[in-house]
């Protein structure tokens, strides 16, 4: 699975959030930068600017350890704390 389908799977951020993220250079995937269309298997440990935000792919631990992110919502921007 790629990288940015996980995240959004596990309700990080949308799909295109985290491509910006990681085009960033605010994702890292055992350590490393994470780059666009990176595969992982879900086992990996996954950091978001610093902030651990997986290893065994628990969704729970995912939300708690989410930060905010703007999601956007027609022409409006809600700051959104998710967990």
């Amino acid at each position: 699975m790629r990288i940015n389908k996980w995240l959004s799977a596990m309700g990080i951020c949308s799909r295109r959030e985290a491509d910006r993220l990681i085009a960033e250079g605010k994702i890292k995937i055992n350590g490393n930068l994470a780059s666009l269309g990176q595969e992982i298997s879900g086992e990996e440990e996954i950091e978001l600017s610093g902030k651990r935000i997986s290893g065994k792919g628990e969704k729970r631990e995912a939300e708690r350890s989410a930060p905010c992110v703007l999601q956007a919502a027609g022409n409006h921007l809600h700051n959104r704390r998710k967990g």
